[in-house]
């Protein structure tokens, strides 16, 4: 069997699987780890795992149609055209709309996110950087992500993310009062949807309060599963190198940081932000 004929299957089976695991999963309440890429969703989807809870658990990074359609033709022009799992979820879910639900959703500085963006899609966004060994070049790395922080995608402002999947879709805005520093995470409802926001920064020190808060649980039964840390992975001492030293020219730098996004969920960290991935030359 061909890999070609082998995905084909694969996701056939996956696509059965999910029609009877979620025909009724509109009266259930799921709860959506509902979120853009690289933000540490997998962290919090192992962690809610362990608990065993009734509901289910689903993961996706969009409810909206048009994002969807977009998603699914890059899919299948890409080496890899099997449909992934979160895409099969948003095909079934989105038909459904709008049921109650619970909602997680993570952020992550921009930069930071741009940077794991490569590593983790690194054969596709960049398949000449990838050695032999495993590890990947630094300087290519680096390029990429620049460019990637340059482009209208969304990646240096994701704000549109925010406004076109949980405001369009399930009528959450997480812009629509200041976003709470000091515990770390932000509890919102509308309607029948209520939304958990948490800070990929503050995942350690906030997870399992904020889960125990959110899910009316003890918070000692929330043991936080880590998981996807990249340093531990092939790529650790590459992705530690760029880490170490990717430096943004300032106009960029003023562009990510401005954006209402960034201002909304990271105003007392910004001039941090910015002093990490400066120039120094320009300093």
């Amino acid at each position: 069997m061909t890999r070609s004929l082998r995905d084909r299957v694969r996701e056939g089976v996956e696509r059965i699987h999910l029609r009877f695991a979620l025909r009724d999963v509109e009266r259930r309440s799921p709860i959506l780890v509902y979120q853009m890429g690289k933000v540490g969703s997998s962290t919090v989807t192992r962690t809610l795992a362990s608990l065993g809870l009734s509901e289910p658990v689903l993961h996706l990074h969009t409810l909206n149609p048009e994002t969807l359609r977009r998603a699914v033709e890059r899919q299948r022009a890409s080496v890899q055209p099997r449909l992934h799992t979160h895409l099969l979820v948003s095909e079934r879910l989105i038909p459904r709309l709008p049921f109650p639900c619970r909602v997680i959703t993570l952020v992550r500085d921009p930069v930071a996110r741009a940077i794991s963006f490569v590593f983790e899609d690194r054969w596709k966004k960049v398949p000449e950087a990838v050695q032999g060994d495993g590890s990947v070049d630094a300087g290519r790395v680096r390029h990429k992500v620049l460019e990637l922080l340059e482009g209208e995608n969304g990646i240096a402002d994701p704000t549109r993310w925010f406004e076109s999947e949980l405001h369009e879709m399930l009528g959450i805005d997480v812009f629509a009062r200041p976003f709470d520093h000091e515990p770390g995470y932000q509890i919102l409802e509308q309607g029948g949807v209520s939304a958990l926001v948490l800070r990929l920064e503050d995942l350690n020190r906030v997870l399992a309060p904020a889960l125990a808060a959110f899910l009316d649980l003890p918070e000692e039964r929330i043991q936080v599963a880590r998981a996807n840390v990249g340093e531990g992975k092939a790529y650790g001492a590459s992705l530690r190198e760029v880490k170490a030293t990717l430096q943004l020219p300032e106009a960029l730098l003023d562009r990510i940081y401005a954006t209402r996004y960034a201002r909304h969920f990271y105003a007392e960290e910004i001039e941090a932000f910015q002093d990490r991935w400066r120039r120094r030359d320009e300093t």
